[in-house]
């Protein structure tokens, strides 16, 4: 195992480099939430001025009222569900994104810990000890895996 640096600036960039992976990540989740939105208030702003134009076009022509207002109300059902439905699984996917951001850094943190008692003690660990750090080691990982699977996908 080829020994890490042991100073306060490889940690500082280590952790800064998680921290940027974080952000990095959930910006990207921010810029398809931004995209998303931009498109469904343009859908529902298509969907407003083609309803107050049959509205208008029936009054001006002498049509029946009542059969232009029916389906507007259609369509904005149709132009709500298409803008509320996206907005929801957008926010769900955005909380997902950020637990598993959460589990990662625990995960690693953990790992960290194990890893730097394993350098500091490199010269005294028996095969023993290995089995045991791997055995550990194996267990986090589990466990990561298993909280993911867990958070993913509940609200």
């Amino acid at each position: 195992m080829v020994p890490r640096p042991d100073t306060e600036e490889y940690a500082k960039e280590y952790w800064r480099k998680a921290d940027a992976l974080f952000y990095r990540t959930v910006g990207y989740a921010e810029d398809a939430f931004r995209t998303n939105k931009v498109i469904n208030l343009l859908v529902v702003a298509v969907g407003i001025a083609f309803s107050i134009y049959a509205i208008a076009y029936s009054a001006f022509k002498g049509l029946d009222l009542f059969t232009t207002a029916f389906g507007t109300l259609g369509v904005a059902t149709f132009v709500a569900t298409l803008y509320f439905t996206p907005q929801k699984k957008i926010q769900k996917l955005v909380g997902d994104l950020t637990q598993i951001q959460m589990v990662y850094k625990t995960y690693w943190s953990q790992t960290e810990t194990i890893l730097d008692w394993v350098r500091d003690n490199r010269n005294k660990i028996s095969i023993d000890d290995l089995q045991k750090i791997t055995t550990q080691l194996d267990a986090i990982s589990k466990r990561a895996v298993e909280l993911v699977e867990s958070y993913i996908g509940k609200a």
